[in-house]
C-alpha cells in the first residue's frame, strides 16, 4: 500500500514512500531491488525517518542537488541519507541510516515519469521478501539523534523541526 506520493512539478519527479517489513528477519545485506534509467530505489532503516512526509522531502532535495550539480555524495543514497539527516558527513548519515541488520525498513522511489506504483511495491516487495506496512511515525531515537530530544511540542510541529534541521544542511552548499 502506498503510504505517500508526492510530484514535484519544478523538475517533473515523482516521490513515492513505502514502509516495509522483511518477512524473514532482518537481513546481513540489503540489496537495493532494480532501477531503471529514469527510477531510483533507496532504502533506509525505518528509525531514521519520522514520516512519508520527511523521506520525500529528503528525496527531493537530494535529487534536485543532483539536477543543479551541488551535491556532497556520489550516490543518490548518500545524498538522501544526506538530507534525513541534515548530516554533511554522507559516510557517517549512510552508517545511521544503514538498512542492514533491520527487519523495519523504507523504501523511497523517485521516478520521471509518473510510474505505475503499486507495481513498483510488488516489484520491491517481492524482491526482498517483505510486506508493506502501514506508515508510522517517528521515535524517541531519532529526535536523540537529531538533538532534539528535549523539545516539547504539543503538536505535530516536532516534523516540522526535524525538517527544518535536515533544510540547514542546504544552508551548507
Amino acid at each position: 500500500m502506498v503510504d505517500v506520493s508526492y510530484i514535484f512539478n519544478e523538475f517533473d519527479m515523482n516521490i513515492a514512500v513505502f514502509y516495509l517489513e522483511l518477512e524473514k528477519g532482518p537481513s546481513r545485506k540489503v540489496r537495493i531491488p532494480g532501477e531503471t534509467e529514469s527510477t531510483e530505489v533507496v532504502l533506509f532503516n525505518r528509525s531514521v525517518i519520522w514520516s512519508p512526509r520527511h523521506a520525500a522531502i529528503a528525496a527531493y532535495r537530494a535529487k534536485r542537488a543532483f539536477l543543479k550539480g551541488i551535491n556532497i555524495s556520489k550516490s543518490m543514497r548518500g545524498e538522501v541519507a544526506s538530507c534525513l539527516l541534515g548530516e554533511r558527513q554522507v559516510s557517517r548519515a549512510m552508517e545511521l541510516a544503514d538498512p542492514s541488520g533491520s527487519d523495519n525498513l523504507v523504501a523511497i522511489v523517485v521516478s520521471d515519469p509518473k510510474p505505475d506504483w503499486y507495481q513498483i511495491e510488488n516489484h520491491i516487495c517481492e524482491r526482498l521478501d517483505a510486506k508493506s506496512v502501514s506508515a508510522s511515525r517517528g521515535s524517541e531515537s531519532l529526535l536523540r539523534l537529531l538533538s532534539l530530544e528535549q523539545t516539547s511540542c504539543c503538536s505535530d510541529r516536532i516534523e516540522l523541526l526535524i525538517l527544518e534541521k535536515a533544510a540547514l544542511l542546504e544552508l551548507d552548499r
